[in-house]
């Protein structure tokens, strides 16, 4: 069974594609890289299944449930993506920076649920056997600590 199968993803912007017709198949706990030349459509490919992008078309079939792409779409979630350079926010926490694009949310206000958010990040770390405080500043952290988170 597939996990994830995107079918003729394009995304457009004024001047025309962003990107084209993007297939692609990936396996339940499957890893894959996504690797190209500047400029070739990366990024934007990973914005695209992030809900980054509005104007996109094609076919996502997510744990076997057809996704809508229309304006309610807002990323596939369980889905994540390491980038090359990691985009930390320094005023905010190791933890805040974990949850950064998937905070816990809570109530008919959908406030943020904090408590959710540091217990997440903590057995995050935990489960990959990292010794980093949760509640601790990006701006105070090192540069191999950064890396990690």
């Amino acid at each position: 069974m597939n996990a994830l199968e995107i079918k003729n993803l394009t995304a457009f912007n004024t001047d025309g594609y962003f990107i084209r017709d993007i297939n692609l198949i990936l396996k339940k706990g499957e890893i894959q890289a996504l690797i190209g030349e500047n400029g070739s459509g990366k990024k934007t490919f990973i914005e695209s299944l992030m809900g980054f992008i509005n104007d996109i078309t094609g076919k996502i079939i997510y744990e076997s449930r057809n996704i809508s792409l229309d304006h309610s779409f807002h990323g596939l979630k369980g889905v994540s993506f390491i980038e090359q350079v990691p985009n930390l926010v320094d005023k905010l926490s190791v933890a805040e920076n974990i949850n950064l694009l998937n905070y816990s949310r809570m109530g008919i206000f959908s406030i943020i649920n904090w408590k959710k958010v540091n217990k997440n990040a903590k057995n995050l770390l935990e489960k990959f056997g990292i010794e980093l405080d949760p509640q601790k500043l990006i701006k105070d952290l090192s540069r191999e600590e950064k890396k990690i988170v």
